[in-house]
């Protein structure tokens, strides 16, 4: 008799519907990830379109800490909405990932082949892009003297150390904002930060010392700038 299907993962969140129905089921003979000894070699990504009006995105490959946001964001740079979302990850660290996305300013599907096949590399890099190596930290604040060092402070107090930063200012009609980008790593192990609690907490303390909450941080593993 054919396997038990595995576990599946649900996304939470408005873009997304939780192990939906009506996706794409019948390929699943085309590998069997559940008893596979080792994940692929080469991840696999295909596009092409699905029945009800939208465009399917299948993912195969390796799994890794945010895969999913990473994906997501391709997603939302080309503005396209996700409709459905379908995720299985195996014993092996195989996962299997399947969106039904739509144009956001229409509602319909990418009709056109070429924009499927640009749609269908725009993923594989994403999926193919080497772990993150550091942990991207963005921060939004009103410009005044000393806000680097009192960021750099923040940085230090949090054992996070910064291995780049891209600092920029805004002028907007009432006051100067800065912009900035720090590329940080765990002072300690000099590894990325990928856990979501300590990653809350250094947007936080962040918020917290510049002012009570007056910026706007925002973390993210190995985001893109």
């Amino acid at each position: 008799p054919p396997p038990p299907p595995p576990p599946r993962a649900g996304l939470s969140g408005s873009s997304w519907l939780e192990d939906p129905a009506g996706l794409d089921t019948s390929a699943r003979s085309w590998l069997d990830l559940d008893r596979a000894k080792a994940p692929p070699l080469e991840p696999s990504v295909t596009a092409k379109p699905a029945p009800g009006g939208a465009t399917l995105v299948r993912v195969v490959s390796a799994d890794r800490a945010g895969l999913l946001g990473d994906v997501s964001d391709v997603f939302n740079r080309r503005a396209l909405n996700v409709t459905k979302c379908k995720c299985e990850t195996f014993e092996n660290g195989v996962c299997r990932d399947e969106f039904e996305v739509v144009a956001a300013d229409t509602g319909r599907p990418l009709a056109d082949a070429a924009a499927r096949e640009q749609l269908q590399q725009a993923v594989y890099d994403c999926v193919t892009e080497e772990a993150p190596r550091a942990t991207t930290l963005r921060v939004a604040a009103p410009d005044r003297p000393g806000l680097l060092q009192q960021i750099a402070s923040s940085l230090d107090a949090l054992s996070l150390s910064v291995v780049g930063a891209r600092v920029s200012t805004v002028d907007g009609s009432q006051e100067t904002s800065a912009m900035d980008t720090f590329d940080v790593v765990d002072a300690a192990s000099g590894e990325p930060v990928l856990d979501p609690t300590r990653l809350r907490a250094i947007d936080a303390r962040l918020a917290e010392d510049l002012h009570g909450g007056a910026s706007s941080p925002a973390s993210s593993p190995g985001a893109p700038p």
